[in-house]
């Protein structure tokens, strides 16, 4: 699975700013207001969020994120597995309550 493919079935949500996009990792600063299409179509092409918004993350949520900025209460988590690799998706909304960045990576499994 490549972020860039995910991000272009996302193609026709506003971005509030483009910060990264490789295949290995993608962030974006999106518009709240379209939230429930993003994690509609995050839900459909990473399963439900592991770790959704308002749930406490458990230790491997912790160690999973933790070289990527960790994971706090508020913010949300997908992650789907493969057998080479693993794709991660973090939500972490702004204070603003306007926006929210996320970020996504595509994690080599060690052979």
């Amino acid at each position: 699975m490549v972020l860039l493919d995910i991000m272009h079935k996302c193609r026709n949500l506003e971005l509030f700013q483009k910060r990264t996009s490789t295949d290995e990792h993608v962030e974006v600063v999106v518009f709240n207001k379209d939230m429930e299409e993003w994690i509609r179509i995050f839900s459909e092409e990473l399963g439900q969020a592991v770790k959704p918004a308002g749930a406490s993350p458990t230790s491997r949520d912790l160690e999973l994120t933790s070289a990527y900025g960790g994971i706090r209460g508020e913010q949300s988590l997908f992650e789907k597995r493969s057998d080479d690799s693993v794709v991660i998706a973090l939500f972490w909304p702004w204070q603003d309550k306007q926006h929210t960045t996320i970020k996504m990576f595509n994690l080599r499994l060690k052979a």
